[in-house]
């Protein structure tokens, strides 16, 4: 693995491959003791675009409350995308139980499981400057996040559901904090209303919001980032996508 793990030398998630032996590693750990967590105090940097559909034995993680798999570390997506295209009979998601920073990523494409959420299974840590674009199908959809015991900032979510049991944020909160999360989903056609976030289908509307340095919260969300760059968003074919320096 190229780098160190600090924030001045993360590791560097370079390849489908890599990202797929990085999440391998969510399964190894099922401590309730945080500083025993998988990537607790290391720094994982993405950097480039990555298809998961390619790696034929990727199916994402199938965490829940009886295996509670983790991670603990600072994910930066560094402005790129992970496609996925994840099937399993579990509670399908990209993330397991997180307690770390999960940053300036987009995922897009499919999830589909017997209780699925788009991104994060459980939220502990904080979710900040992030674009869902995943559309969900299983018994119960959770959205974004499954259940949510953390901090959300500049999150936007859209895509469809097929079940009737299904959540365009969140279905479990407890102790929790939305500030600038929107969205945009639909049930067989039929728009999605959620107790959390803003339902918006102006993405530029939402690129305003998310690049507004003046909101009350952002010098809060740039402390959880621990010195990762906040990066701005812009609008290209009608989607929303990150502005990369590189």
């Amino acid at each position: 693995v190229s780098g160190e793990g600090t924030l001045q030398s993360p590791y560097l998630i370079d390849s489908e491959l890599m990202f797929k032996l990085f999440t391998d590693e969510f399964v190894k750990s099922t401590s309730k003791v945080e500083e025993e967590m998988f990537g607790y105090g290391m720094y994982f940097k993405q950097t480039k675009d990555l298809d998961m559909t390619t790696i034929a034995d990727y199916s994402g993680i199938a965490a829940s409350g009886s295996t509670r798999y983790t991670f603990a570390g600072n994910y930066n997506g560094n402005g790129h995308t992970i496609n996925v295209n994840i099937s399993g009979g579990g509670n399908q998601s990209v993330f397991p139980y997180s307690y770390g920073v999960i940053s300036n990523l987009k995922v897009t494409g499919k999830i589909k499981g017997g209780v699925c959420a788009q991104v994060v299974r459980a939220l502990h840590g904080q979710l900040i400057n992030c674009i869902f674009e995943v559309n969900l199908q299983a018994e119960q959809e959770g959205g974004m996040i499954y259940s949510n015991y953390g901090y959300v900032y500049n999150v936007y979510s859209t895509g469809t559901h097929t079940s009737s049991s299904s959540n365009a944020v969140s279905v479990g909160n407890s102790s929790i904090k939305y500030h600038n999360v929107f969205y945009y989903r639909t049930l067989n056609g039929v728009e999605v209303t959620s107790s959390y976030g803003s339902k918006c289908k102006d993405v530029n509307e939402v690129a305003k919001a998310f690049n507004n340095k003046d909101h009350q919260e952002y010098n809060n969300a740039i402390s959880y980032l621990d010195g990762v760059e906040l990066l701005e968003v812009e609008v290209t074919d009608g989607k929303l996508v990150f502005k990369v320096s590189e």
